[in-house]
């Protein structure tokens, strides 16, 4: 009897609850615990719950109201009672109207007493702790499939990707499955920066910091990509097990980076050129007041015009700020009162311009601009006797299947009907005429009223 009561006491002491079967699944004892755990669950009077209860017959009826746990725990318990095993075990839900609650039950057969012991754990603080780190993880996995990134973990003591995020193959082409090895990312390196990335990653692990490098991977179609890639290590016991990062693709803006980087060089060549022919221009014109012959000193004064017509040109371009996309109704418009001003025209000579809107590059753009130069620089020179008014009239118009019209007119007294460009001595129409084959186009010329340059190109 006080062994009894001193086992009683000692179940009662325990802080999980405990409840004693017969054989035949009976209840012949519970502790505190186990009358807590019913009053905690509206059954305040025990009932199917106390001693003399049978513990089977309550799993039973709840196996025949369909309930799955109910099922397992009486399977287990049978088999205890027909010494097919000596303990069992489950975890099992138990909510109470006002919190979730998770239990693992334990059952072990006591054979020297014909008696079985269950007990319930709560597991509660594992499962939410558990359901919590699911739920992290599976935002962390949505966030990560989201980005446009590559996220990954590399195992250093497997050699195996733990996981490489599936923008991998939208990407570069690869399947997450694909990278198998640390060799695998290794021989996708490009040759000209593989022994700085690896010595990098070496260095990473090595001094156990983030570390950041950017440089290029070959794609599945065998063309490359800028990547920028981030480690970091992952430490366990003080020693790197891990290692984590991401990988951005940053071709676009590597590509842009190399664009402005041949901008800067142009713009330095056009300030070059610049300079040059501003030199050029200042040796004609003093090579020029030492000879007397007229005919010498107008050659001079035209090659010298020329010049500073190039050095217009070549001026707008590099105060344009973009080389390869030049608007050219405002450049025309600066190139034209540019001539007029270097030729010191009379208000009584105008300057009409009608351009349509069109973005184009320079490769177009200067013979474009000494065309126009030549031209203009003829009908100043030519086509107004001192004294007369008249205007010098450009436009420029897009035309179907990618092609431009440039036509300068002026209202002047003209060229002979019989004149052929072709065959003219005029280095200024040899320049126009070479200058519009340059752009593979056609150039009509019109002396009806004045003087007119049809190219088309």
């Amino acid at each position: 009897m006080c062994s009894m009561k001193f086992n009683q006491s000692v179940i009662d002491t325990l802080r999980i609850n405990i409840v004693l079967l017969d054989m035949d699944g009976t209840i012949v004892s519970y502790n505190k615990q186990w009358i807590k755990f019913a009053e905690e669950n509206d059954n305040c009077f025990l009932k199917n719950s106390g001693i003399g209860s049978n513990y089977l017959d309550v799993t039973k009826k709840a196996m025949v109201e369909g309930d799955k746990v109910a099922e397992e725990a009486f399977e287990g318990i049978m088999d205890l009672i027909k010494g097919q095993s000596y303990e069992f075990e489950m975890e099992y839900p138990c909510h109470s109207p006002d919190e979730k609650r998770w239990f693992t039950m334990h059952a072990v057969i006591l054979a020297d007493h014909d008696l079985i012991v269950i007990y319930h754990e709560d597991i509660t603080d594992r499962k939410m702790y558990e359901e919590n780190l699911k739920s992290s993880q599976q935002k962390y996995k949505n966030l990560a499939e989201s980005a446009h990134a590559i996220l990954w973990e590399y195992d250093i003591f497997e050699d195996h990707w733990n996981y490489v995020a599936p923008q991998v193959t939208d990407i570069l082409g690869y399947l997450p499955d694909e990278w198998t090895d640390l060799k695998f990312w290794e021989d996708r390196i490009h040759p000209a920066d593989h022994d700085r990335v690896i010595q990098y990653f070496t260095e990473c692990v090595e001094c156990r910091e983030p570390r950041s490098i950017e440089y290029r991977f070959f794609k599945k179609d065998g063309t490359f990509a800028w990547i920028k890639d981030v480690f970091d290590v992952d430490l366990k016991s003080r020693e790197p097990t891990k290692i984590q990062g991401f990988m951005i693709d940053i071709t676009e803006y590597k590509l842009l980076e190399e664009m402005e980087k041949k901008e800067i060089l142009l713009k330095e060549v056009h300030h070059r050129v610049k300079n040059n022919l501003q030199v050029i221009e200042s040796l004609l014109s003093m090579q020029a007041r030492k000879f007397d012959d007229e005919s010498v000193k107008a050659a001079f004064s035209d090659s010298q015009n020329r010049v500073k017509s190039m050095l217009i040109a070549h001026k707008i371009l590099y105060d344009s700020g973009d080389l390869d996309n030049i608007e050219i109704s405002d450049y025309i418009e600066k190139l034209g009162t540019s001539i007029f001003k270097a030729y010191n025209v009379n208000e009584n000579i105008k300057l009409n311009v009608n351009s349509d809107s069109a973005h184009l590059n320079m490769d177009i753009l200067v013979p474009l601009a000494l065309i126009i130069t030549e031209i203009i620089t003829n009908s100043i020179k030519h086509a107004f006797p001192i004294g007369n008014e008249g205007a010098i009239n450009i436009i420029f118009k897009k035309l179907e299947n990618d092609k431009y019209l440039l036509k300068v007119t002026d209202d002047g007294i003209g060229i002979p009907d019989d004149f052929d460009i072709e065959r003219s001595e005029s280095l200024g129409l040899k320049l126009i005429n070479m200058l519009v084959q340059q752009l593979q186009g056609t150039v009509n010329i019109d002396n009806s009223n004045g003087t007119s340059y049809a190219i088309i190109f």
